[in-house]
C-alpha cells in the first residue's frame, strides 16, 4: 500500500488466493476527503475495487508511484543462466 506524492491517489496490491499474477489497483481519493471510497463491507475480491469508480489497474507487483497513476517506476526482475555441457574422463 502506498500513496500518491500528493495523497490523491492510493496504491493498493492484492493477491487472493488462487492469483497467479498480482497487480497494483491505483483507488482515487474524491476531492474533499482524506480516504478512499471504498465498499462499507470492505474488499473481498477483485471484483469489489473493479466496482470502485475510477479505480485503475497497473500490472505489475512492485511500483513506486509518481505524480499521476501513468507516470511510475516498477521492478523488472529476470534470471540468466548459462548451461555448460562437461565431458568427464
Amino acid at each position: 500500500m502506498n500513496w500518491s506524492p500528493d495523497g490523491r491517489f492510493f496504491y493498493l496490491r492484492l493477491e487472493f488466493p488462487g492469483m497467479k499474477v498480482s497487480s497494483i489497483y491505483v483507488i482515487p481519493v474524491p476531492s474533499g476527503q482524506s480516504i478512499p471510497a471504498i465498499p462499507e463491507r470492505g474488499i473481498e475480491s477483485i471484483q469489489d475495487v473493479l466496482a470502485i469508480p475510477g479505480v485503475r489497474t497497473i500490472p505489475y507487483r512492485d511500483v513506486f508511484p509518481g505524480g499521476d497513476p501513468s507516470v511510475y517506476a516498477f521492478v523488472r526482475r529476470t534470471t540468466q543462466r548459462n548451461l555448460y555441457r562437461v565431458r568427464l574422463p
